[in-house]
């Protein structure tokens, strides 16, 4: 165990690139905190209505719906480093303007429609890019340690965001929280600016102009498809992470009904709810970059049936606290089934196909996620919260069934073949 948690310390501490690449996200995380919870805020504040809320949420997934499979090719095809960095100007430039208008007061929902719709592509482009760059930057063998950091750095960005965040909004106001944000994205990009790149894979820059050109991106888009469907295994992993997030609807939508109609309680603990998830999601990410275990096939079902039984404990809880306990299982157990599975894609899939496969991923969750947001309200409505949740358990137990009985993802595990610095400078 010892050498194990060396090994995690020095994964960060040795290596620049990725310290660099680490350091300019865990930034733009905080700084996205800060951005979630103002614009909530905000939008609640001048239209009291809710569902203008969940109108912004909907937008940010349009881009992955629309446009997914076709910001994959773009990242296949082009300097990943240089994309990251267009994507975080573009960025920089869509916080920047919607902090403007509410200090000049030309805020108005429309223009917030445009700039959410926007700046998710600006994510849209970062985050595939990313995901496929990083297996260049970190030993074969630490690439699952280097995606727990980076998990970890998320939750904590959203644990201590939103109490700080919380704290500008009372105090500066909506419009400097924003800014905030704006200015960790040009933090971040001086970061990223210092982190090496050389390409593994001949880049393909130049498409034919008119129907040539476009059918050579639908070409390329079929090959992400392919990949998939000739690599069985990994279809059904992506296919059952997709249900398994579908199945976590009820801790989005429907905590607020669950605190004040089951625990007849207030809004204050629905931050201790969060606390409890983000506090389970942290130590699970620290947990399997120490172990970096390499069955995860086995690992990926049994999470099913954890995440279930942190559902069913939520459902049936008699008190807060024991409530409470449901939600860190719950999140401890989301981090530890997805990010072996997530190491996985990463090591398996093709340098030249990361993107293309990233972006059908996002595809599916950007259309599955909203659907179930929405389902499940009704669903929450019809029912009650804790028959809700408990529907939840189920679902979560199909999926462990269905994954037990596929052989080769049971058996699944990741075979590192090389120790030498991953696929990093070729």
């Amino acid at each position: 165990m010892k050498n194990k948690i060396k090994s995690y310390i020095n994964t960060i501490t040795k290596n620049k690139d990725l310290r660099n690449l680490w350091v300019g996200l865990t930034i733009s995380y905080l700084g996205d905190s800060f951005y979630q919870l103002a614009i909530a805020w905000h939008v609640f504040s001048q239209t009291g209505s809710s569902l203008q809320v969940g109108l912004i949420m909907v937008t940010k997934f349009l881009p992955d719906v629309l446009l997914g499979p076709f910001f994959g090719v773009i990242v296949d095809r082009y300097h990943r480093k240089r994309l990251m960095q267009i994507a975080i100007l573009s960025q920089i430039f869509v916080t920047g303007i919607l902090a403007l208008s509410i200090i000049f007061g030309f805020f108005s929902l429309v223009l917030l429609y445009i700039l959410t719709f926007f700046l998710s592509l600006g994510s849209l482009l970062f985050f595939p890019s990313q995901r496929a760059w990083l297996p260049h930057i970190v030993d074969k063998d630490q690439l699952m340690i280097a995606n727990s950091f980076f998990s970890t750095s998320r939750e904590m960005a959203n644990l201590f965001g939103a109490l700080l965040g919380g704290t500008i909004v009372v105090f500066l106001g909506v419009a400097a929280a924003i800014a905030f944000d704006t200015l960790s994205f040009v933090i971040a990009l001086f970061f990223i600016q210092w982190v090496a790149y050389q390409p593994i894979h001949k880049l393909r820059t130049q498409y034919k102009r008119g129907l040539d050109g476009l059918k050579e991106i639908i070409i390329d888009m079929r090959e992400g498809f392919r990949w998939l469907s000739v690599n069985r295994t990994m279809l059904w992993m992506l296919i059952l992470a997709t249900v398994g997030n579908m199945a976590l609807g009820p801790i989005n939508v429907l905590m607020p009904m669950l605190i004040q109609n089951v625990f007849h309680a207030n809004a204050g603990v629905l931050g201790m709810f969060d606390a409890c998830l983000g506090l389970g999601v942290l130590l699970g990410g620290v947990f399997i970059g120490i172990m970096n275990p390499r069955k995860v096939g086995m690992l990926f079902c049994m999470a099913f049936g954890m995440q279930g039984l942190g559902m069913l404990v939520i459902s049936m809880a008699p008190t807060l606290y024991i409530a409470y306990a449901g939600m860190f299982i719950l999140g401890m157990m989301i981090v530890v089934g997805t990010l072996p599975i997530s190491t996985a894609f990463q090591l398996l899939i093709p340098s030249e196909l990361r993107g293309r496969v990233s972006g059908i991923n996002n595809m599916i969750s950007g259309f599955a996620i909203p659907i179930s947001y929405g389902f499940v309200g009704v669903l929450g409505d019809a029912l009650g919260p804790r028959s809700s949740f408990l529907l939840s358990f189920l679902l979560f137990v199909l999926c462990m069934g269905v994954a037990l009985l596929i052989p080769n993802l049971r058996r699944f595990r990741i075979n590192v073949l090389s120790t030498s610095q991953g696929e990093k400078h070729g």
